[in-house]
């Protein structure tokens, strides 16, 4: 509801009760002008009736919130006095808030939120976090694990990262404990430091890879700690992610034999430590070995779900060949952020009425984009994945919401 400041309303009462003290000259003077033709102007008062509501006014009047009968006031906002505007309905409203702070009238052709984003700064890092324990050379179909998500990584025709090089900045880190604190450096993680985050790096990473070979123990929690600094001190812009891939549920560098509630929640603090840091984390299990439980827990803490809330995260598993390739494509595709923040809050009534483009092109609303949160769009399907490679701008624009205004505080 709207509100007069004090110094407006003492001056327009002012007004109101001068008015009244020349009912009868005004009264003659209209009556004067209708018998040669003309109409009274919109804002003369024809009345002196003091009222409580409309229905004390005569047909065609309103009570105004001063207690006056008049006439409709305007045609247009010229017609009002100081700090109000016309309305739809013919009467002058106040432009104040609740707090008595004067407000412009809503223009519903202005740009209320807009933004513009540079596709390129939205370019994911992901830190491909691979287990390198003894257990990943168990069978998985006709190979074992490390082979079959290796082939699946660095295939040279239809890998991961060869085909998404160019538009993602692939690192790769190989964990292990090789025996825990007691036997060396604990977490081992290969290719960490040999391998530079960046486009095109699908050579080192292969080469790296391929000269690597499961070794013993899974300290995920201090792997995962491990990766979570690297990433914060690497100075890139856009979204940075882990893909977590391990086929065993984790121990420690302190207890390597230790697979147990402690060790899997120690591994879920971690990341959701990493996700306020600003780091999402997802996680694929190769094989059914980890437990359900775990990879949903895990799951969530990895994207900042609440760990036992009512939202679930997906979390991902892989049982041959096929689906360890598709799996990887989902998280990998899927990080890349379609995601894109407004610079405010879009009111529910004018969603529709936006203009989202992806460079020049105009998307459609609810088939290429929809509004995730009242500053954030998402791009759909074909609208995101065509800026999946290369240079591109998102903009978006959204008119102001205009409320009908109050019909109590009216002139």
């Amino acid at each position: 509801m709207t509100h007069k400041s004090s110094t407006h309303r003492d001056s327009r009462f002012s007004q109101i009760l001068s008015r009244s003290k020349s009912f009868t000259a005004a009264l003659l003077l209209g009556a004067q002008s209708l018998a040669c033709g003309a109409a009274p102007a919109a804002n003369e008062v024809q009345s002196s009736d003091v009222c409580v509501t409309d229905a004390d006014c005569a047909g065609g009047q309103r009570c105004s919130e001063d207690g006056i009968c008049g006439p409709v006031a305007c045609t247009a906002t010229t017609d009002c006095p100081d700090g109000t505007s016309c309305g739809p309905d013919g009467y002058c409203y106040t432009d104040v808030d609740n707090a008595g702070n004067e407000e412009a009238a809503c223009d519903p052709t202005a740009l209320c939120v807009t933004g513009e984003i540079d596709i390129e700064d939205q370019t994911p890092t992901i830190m491909l976090l691979i287990d390198q324990s003894g257990s990943m050379e168990e069978r998985f179909g006709d190979t074992t694990r490390w082979l079959a998500l290796r082939d699946a990584l660095v295939n040279p025709d239809t890998g991961i990262i060869a085909r998404m090089q160019d538009s993602v900045r692939f690192g790769v880190a190989l964990f292990s404990g090789n025996g825990g604190h007691d036997a060396g450096q604990c977490p081992s993680l290969v290719g960490l430091d040999e391998i530079q985050v960046d486009f095109g790096n699908y050579e080192q990473i292969a080469q790296v890879y391929n000269q690597a070979s499961p070794l013993r123990d899974t300290p995920t929690g201090e792997s995962l700690a491990a990766v979570t600094d690297y990433l914060l001190n690497l100075d890139v812009p856009g979204p940075k992610a882990i893909v977590l891939a391990t086929d065993g549920e984790p121990d420690t560098c302190d207890n390597p034999d230790a697979h147990n509630q402690d060790t899997n929640d120690f591994v879920v603090a971690t990341a959701q430590a990493t996700f306020r840091a600003g780091i999402s984390t997802y996680v694929l299990s190769v094989g059914d070995d980890v437990g359900t439980p775990h990879l949903e827990d895990l799951a969530n803490a990895g994207v900042g779900y609440e760990v036992d809330g009512e939202e679930q995260a997906p979390y991902f598993q892989a049982n041959d060949q096929a689906e360890l390739q598709a799996e990887l494509s989902r998280i990998v595709s899927g990080i890349r952020s379609c995601t894109l923040e407004l610079s405010g809050d879009v009111a529910e009534s004018v969603v529709a009425d936006g203009v989202v483009r992806v460079d020049e092109r105009e998307l459609e609303y609810g088939t290429d984009w929809q509004l995730v949160a009242p500053n954030q769009i998402q791009l759909l399907g074909e609208a995101c994945a065509a800026t999946a490679a290369g240079e591109h701008t998102v903009s978006a624009d959204f008119p102001c919401e205009c409320e009908a205004p109050d019909p109590d505080y009216v002139y």
